[in-house]
């Protein structure tokens, strides 16, 4: 598989792993990341990003929420049980987002939206209750517009 990284000035660390089934798609995943953990001044963070294939997601859909289907994003927040990369102490390990780009596109959603959304998993949000919900949708809208002014994204 090709691997991507990047390190930003803050010290954040993104690495892709896959396919990238959209030409764009390396250079969104990294810049969403970037500017979702500098949203919320997490410096020197380290996330994880896989682009995989629609079967690969299915399986881990089916084996970690028991949806035997693809779904277009997940995060595995690090723990203390997590296997922490080579990395060292020096980054703070956030954890891993896993996305299905194709799929993604099959339900017309934007890659760098779930990259957004796979981040603020990482950093807490959830969306089981609908308080939750709405204040995860209100962070997740914030951090696209900060994204969307600065013109960062692939047209």
């Amino acid at each position: 598989m090709p691997k991507k990284s990047v390190s930003k000035p803050t010290g954040t660390f993104v690495e892709c792993e896959g396919e990238l089934v959209f030409p764009s798609a390396g250079r969104d995943v990294r810049e969403a990341v970037y500017h979702t953990l500098s949203a919320f001044r997490k410096k020197d963070a380290t996330v994880r990003v896989f682009l995989i294939r629609n079967t690969a997601m299915r399986r881990l859909n089916n084996e970690f929420r028991g949806e035997n289907k693809p779904t277009t994003v997940l995060s595995f927040e690090a723990g203390e049980k997590f296997p922490y990369p080579e990395w060292g102490a020096s980054r703070k390990y956030l954890g891993e987002i896993y996305l299905a780009p194709q799929y993604i596109g099959e339900k017309k959603e934007s890659v760098a939206r779930m990259v957004v959304h796979g981040c603020l998993h990482l950093l807490g949000y959830t969306h089981k209750k609908k308080n939750d919900r709405m204040e995860m949708e209100c962070q997740e809208r914030w951090v696209l517009e900060r994204i969307e002014k600065k013109n960062l994204l692939s047209k």
